[in-house]
């Protein structure tokens, strides 16, 4: 079993298991990311914050989100955690990938790695940065 990366230092928003994700891009386990959030009150803290929610919350907030499978490509603002805080990062997840939705269907948590997702900014000038994958969609 894979485990997830210490809750210390500075990590990209792509780390596997960031805030206590499942490590797989097609599945969603909410109970293991609210146990790993439990387990590391600084993500927890970041995590919260991000979500505009108290730490206390976190359970039922997560409990109350919906696991889906994008069927498009999505822009979202993903958050990395860097000095003890959520950073954001504008994100293009790609079709298939699981994510955790909201009552209105906005993407709320990335199931990979756990990272707490919001809207995306609007786009200024948008350049694209990392690889691309088949059918990937700039209009995203």
């Amino acid at each position: 079993m894979e485990h997830a990366p210490e809750s210390h230092g500075t990590f990209s928003g792509g780390t596997p298991g960031l805030y206590g994700g499942t490590l797989h891009n097609a599945e969603c386990d909410r109970t293991s990311m609210i146990q790993f959030l439990r387990a590391n009150p600084d993500k927890a803290s970041a995590w919260a914050q991000v979500e505009k929610i108290s730490v206390n919350d976190i359970p039922g907030y997560i409990n109350q989100l919906t696991p889906v499978i994008l069927r498009a490509d999505t822009t979202v603002t993903n958050h990395g955690f860097k000095d003890g805080q959520a950073n954001p990062l504008q994100s293009v997840l790609q079709t298939g990938t699981a994510v955790l939705v909201d009552p209105y269907g906005v993407p709320r948590a990335r199931c990979y790695c756990g990272n707490p997702l919001g809207p995306p900014e609007p786009p200024v000038n948008a350049e694209y940065e990392g690889p691309e994958w088949p059918r990937f969609d700039r209009a995203a």
